[in-house]
């Protein structure tokens, strides 16, 4: 038996950006609350993102791989992206002193 689910991941990941998509106006509208957002976000695009995962043998990539589609889009929600995280404490240090 081929226990190959990139296929399945690679669907479940286009139906969970397809249903971002439907819901976009409202999940990143900043004029409505972010609990609301938040549990639109988790009655639409995570059921389509993890859809079938109950019987799904997965691998640490691919559990990382769905997790980074959910990253992806809790940021467009938030209107970030991936230069706007926060700096780690080494690089912050560094560029302090560099300021000195």
């Amino acid at each position: 038996m081929n226990n190959d689910l990139s296929q399945e991941l690679g669907r479940r990941k286009c139906a969970a950006w397809g249903a971002f998509s439907k819901c976009q106006e409202v999940l990143v509208n900043r004029n409505i609350d972010m609990k609301t957002r938040s549990n639109i976000f988790n009655s639409h695009i995570l059921p389509a993102l993890t859809y079938g995962c109950e019987t799904w043998n997965t691998t640490k990539m691919e559990e990382e791989s769905l997790r980074v589609v959910q990253r992806a889009i809790e940021r467009q929600m938030c209107r970030l992206t991936l230069h706007d995280r926060p700096l780690t404490t080494r690089s912050a240090r560094l560029q302090e002193s560099e300021m000195l």
